[in-house]
């Protein structure tokens, strides 16, 4: 079994949280080599940022927690917050507000120690990117197909779309635990 980070964006880790995203995309690569296998661990990095905390030197908080007006929101409380001794060099700074309000950090800097959802990798298979159905839209957290379509060209452009490249979809089991936690 080994273990490699993945990034979610707020919107999809939310969706994780609450069971409504059991699957996942990714670009296969040229050498038809698998993103990961079947028991592998994927941590999630997502959205965060470190405050203080006046029983501790510093906590986390998780941005899928929080609605768009910066409110907590109703999502469930999964590991709302992983306290630690001190924050790691990894993360991009201690900054804790900008202009006062939570300095939050892009999901590519969460470090390892932070993350509190793993995936478990349940199946694998490579398809084309546009054999997606209504259901597997879905169960990627979406409403349906069109919507997993516009965000996929948000986030890679049209002509990705338009390519049809093939893809890993990746099937998970969601544990609610940081990777490290898990077999201890």
């Amino acid at each position: 079994m080994k273990t490699k980070s993945i990034l979610f964006n707020t919107e999809m880790v939310r969706a994780t949280l609450t069971h409504q995203k059991t699957c996942t995309r990714r670009f296969a690569n040229d050498k038809d080599k698998p993103y990961a296998a079947v028991g592998d661990l994927l941590w999630v990095k997502e959205t965060s940022a470190i405050r203080p905390d006046s029983k501790i030197d510093f906590a986390i908080s998780y941005r899928a927690n929080y609605s768009d007006n910066g409110n907590i929101n109703t999502m469930p409380s999964v590991g709302m917050e992983r306290r630690s001794g001190t924050p790691e060099k990894t993360f991009p700074s201690k900054q804790f507000t900008i202009n006062g309000a939570m300095a939050w950090h892009p999901s590519l800097f969460m470090p390892r120690w932070a993350s509190r959802i793993t995936l478990e990798i349940e199946g694998m298979r490579k398809e084309p990117l546009q054999d997606i159905t209504e259901e597997s839209a879905r169960r990627e957290g979406f409403t349906d197909r069109e919507a997993f379509k516009s965000l996929w060209i948000e986030l890679y452009g049209q002509k990705s779309w338009d390519d049809n490249p093939n893809v890993w979809v990746i099937d998970f089991k969601t544990i609610f635990k940081n990777v490290d936690d898990i077999h201890k």
